[in-house]
């Protein structure tokens, strides 16, 4: 029997009436869909935890666009804010509260309805945010409150306007590139130079966010409290940094595999 010469039909040639997820198309574009959206979970960024947050901060230089840098790593990661809530923060949002740390009044997000974030100051002033908030307030010296916390810096230390999200995606995935912790090689090996390039890092914005959220559930705060600092509006969203938590915490392979140290 021949075979058909007949065009193949495209998803739009169905009727709309006509439509049936069996509908051969129709299931394949749909098992593409959802192929893509399990790649884009795969992929999400990496959490950026204390000790990493220690190196980042530590690369940044002692230069009026290295002090801005190292203020919003600290402040994106312990007020644990979206990249839109960090660049939107104003100079009259962050205010020392002495002997604690900082108050940090963030507006909108997604709900709109703000909210406020404490950070306490850290003992060793490499990491203090209150520390940071000092060295970057020293050379950035605007004193209007509803003026932008960040904004850009140029070459010969001039300040621009209010800092844009990309610059903080491009910050941490930069720094994190230039600390070694990145994934370029595997992906350069398997994909190419082009594609390691694009998707050289683990880490975004939201990498600080993240990050905060897990290690605050690894030290067992409660959700309520983890809830509070992010501004999560729903529990599903934040229980799944618990969870990721809660599995290795008492996990039994911990006492079948690492080596009990010896009795004297």
């Amino acid at each position: 029997m021949q075979g058909s010469n007949r065009p193949a039909r495209s998803i739009s040639s169905i009727p709309l009436r006509k439509f049936d997820a069996r509908h051969p198309l129709i299931a394949d574009q749909l098992a593409g869909v959802a192929a893509l959206q399990a790649r884009r979970k795969v992929k999400q960024a990496a959490p950026i935890l204390p000790d990493l947050l220690r190196r980042l901060v530590a690369a940044q230089p002692d230069s009026t666009a290295g002090r801005r840098n190292a203020q919003l790593l600290l402040l994106g990661f312990g007020a644990a804010t979206r990249r839109s809530e960090l660049v939107g923060l104003d100079v009259g949002d962050v205010v020392v509260v002495p002997r604690r740390g900082l108050e940090v009044t963030i507006r909108g997000g997604k709900t709109k309805r703000g909210r406020t974030a404490a950070i306490w100051a850290a003992d060793d002033p490499a990491v203090c945010p209150v520390e940071a908030l000092r060295r970057w307030r020293t050379v950035y010296t605007v004193e209007e409150a509803d003026a932008p916390l960040f904004v850009s810096v140029g070459k010969g230390g001039s300040f621009g306007g209010r800092l844009s999200e990309r610059t903080v995606d491009r910050l941490v995935r930069e720094t994190s590139q230039a600390i070694g912790e990145t994934d370029a090689d595997l992906i350069r090996w398997t994909q190419g130079p082009e594609m390691a390039q694009r998707l050289g890092s683990r880490f975004s914005a939201h990498s600080l966010r993240s990050g905060f959220a897990t290690a605050a559930a690894e030290e067992e705060a409660s959700l309520k409290k983890i809830m509070e600092q992010t501004g999560h509006q729903s529990s599903d969203v934040a229980l799944k940094y618990i969870r990721h938590a809660n599995r290795w915490r008492d996990n039994p392979t911990e006492r079948l595999f690492r080596r009990k140290p010896d009795a004297d």
